[in-house]
């Protein structure tokens, strides 16, 4: 008979859901991991446990939502036993709601369990469509995880599950693949310990067909495929671990079939609305990065340990206001226009750039010297106004690619890692930054800025009539 037992002490710990400091770092000690247990008016889950081994023990369970809230309880398992819990029996004030992934640790290393869980649709025909799944050993956990088939067609769709099992914010790259190309990639940022669910339609808005997916961590990670026909039954699938990322020879692929602006705007992040309005496009973004920094402040869950030798500055990631207003086909001027400070182009995920300078007084410009010590790991720090922006290349746009599309200026020109897209360095870069040849957004060839690490880092000066921004 299934019996839920509350340790000692741990009562009123079971009874509430508090925050990822209490779990931190739980998935490395513990046994195996259930990805992802539902439970709300649409799905159901049970927790499956088999004790295989010779005496009767215990198991400490831990359930882990993606906002952090998490709760605990512990079960006994006879000898030769099995045990079936409904997830809400086990997990009552987590409630119902998005799913969450639970830590199992038995209590003995010699103890011999087995695990499994069954998720059952009460949208389907039948209102109880169950799929299985085993749980995931973190053993298992890699920094590169293939999703083999995400089928969407015949009114159907599919959801990848990635659970953070390391002890930071994992910063996570979802590669999308279909046909012989690549769709495209989503930035996404997971809490230590923390799963992350989404359907392919919020990943990759637009596309229709089946595809698959490569995730790309700084943290390890383990994961699952959920796919479900038109009537809403689930199957399940585990995610497997690569060594190398798949390259086909050109890491952007097509642009999924896009040129000119149609490639840049399908390019922004979630937090960026970014539409051509005649002659202009609009750009608006909150400014705040999808990535993690430790200017996000301890306990946030996007916060970073500062890097060797970083010194931070006062100031914190605040919300921004940001509407960039630039030319949809920029013309080359004769000569370049001086830039200004603060804002003078936007970031792909939404994050301003500043020019190559710190300040200005009434001697002239101040170099970026000192500032630059005060960038975190992806080039970025906020300023007395809490805007985080980029002065260099915004290392987490390039690292899967370093000719990569990062971001577009005022001026309308848009802007490239530090290689050409052969992987040599650009040369004959003007006063500006820039040179004219053909782009994967731009097979024509358009005049383009380049991100160097010499300055003047992004661009030195405008090269087309420059647009304008509020805030």
């Amino acid at each position: 008979m299934s019996r839920l037992i509350i340790p000692a002490g741990l009562a009123l710990l079971a009874l509430l859901s508090f925050g990822q400091s209490v779990v931190a770092g739980v998935a490395g000690d513990c046994d195996f991991v259930f990805p992802w247990i539902t439970h709300n008016d649409r799905f159901s889950a049970d927790l499956v446990f088999n004790n295989l081994g010779a005496e009767a023990t215990s198991v400490q369970l831990i359930a882990v939502r993606a906002d952090g809230n998490s709760e605990q309880a512990e079960i006994f398992i006879e000898s030769l036993e099995q045990q079936v819990y409904a997830a809400d029996a086990l997990f009552p004030s987590l409630g119902s709601g998005s799913g969450y992934s639970v830590y199992a640790t038995t209590a003995r290393t010699s103890d011999h369990i087995e695990a499994a869980f069954v998720v059952t649709g009460r949208d389907s025909c039948s209102q109880s469509s169950p799929a299985q799944a085993n749980v995931v050993k973190p053993s298992a956990a890699a920094n590169l995880l293939l999703f083999k088939y995400m089928p969407q067609l015949n009114g159907g769709t599919a959801a990848p599950v990635i659970v953070n099992t390391g002890d930071q914010t994992a910063t996570v790259t979802v590669h999308g693949y279909q046909y012989n190309g690549k769709v495209g990639t989503n930035n996404i940022l997971i809490g230590a310990n923390q799963p992350y669910a989404a359907t392919i339609q919020s990943l990759f808005p637009g596309t229709r067909e089946d595809l698959y997916l490569v995730v790309q961590s700084d943290q390890p990670v383990v994961g699952l495929s959920f796919a479900f026909n038109e009537l809403g039954e689930p199957a399940m699938a585990d995610a497997v671990p690569l060594t190398v990322l798949p390259d086909g020879g050109n890491d952007d692929g097509d642009n999924n079939g896009l040129t000119g602006w149609d490639a840049i705007l399908a390019k922004f992040t979630d937090n960026v609305q970014a539409f051509v309005d005649g002659n202009t496009v609009v750009i608006r973004t909150d400014g705040v990065p999808n990535h993690g920094s430790p200017y996000f402040g301890a306990g946030d869950s996007r916060y970073l340990q500062p890097h060797s030798g970083m010194h931070v500055n006062p100031n914190r990631i605040g919300e921004q206001n940001l509407e960039f207003e630039v030319p949809t086909n920029p013309a080359v001027a004769a000569t370049g226009s001086e830039t200004r400070l603060g804002p003078i182009g936007v970031a792909l995920n939404g994050v301003p750039f500043f020019n190559q300078y710190a300040g200005r007084t009434a001697a002239g410009w101040e170099a970026l010297d000192n500032e630059i010590l005060s960038f975190d790991i992806y080039n970025g720090h906020p300023a007395g106004n809490d805007m985080y922006h980029y002065h260099f290349e915004p290392v987490f746009l390039t690292e899967g690619d370093k000719a990569a599309l990062i971001g577009v200026m005022m001026d309308g020109f848009p802007v490239y890692g530090p290689q050409d897209p052969d992987g040599s360095l650009p040369n004959n870069l003007d006063e500006c930054n820039g040179h004219t040849h053909a782009t994967a957004e731009f097979p024509e060839g358009i005049y383009h800025y380049h991100a160097t690490t010499e300055f003047p880092y992004l661009n030195g000066c405008f090269r087309g009539e420059s647009g304008t921004v509020s805030q």
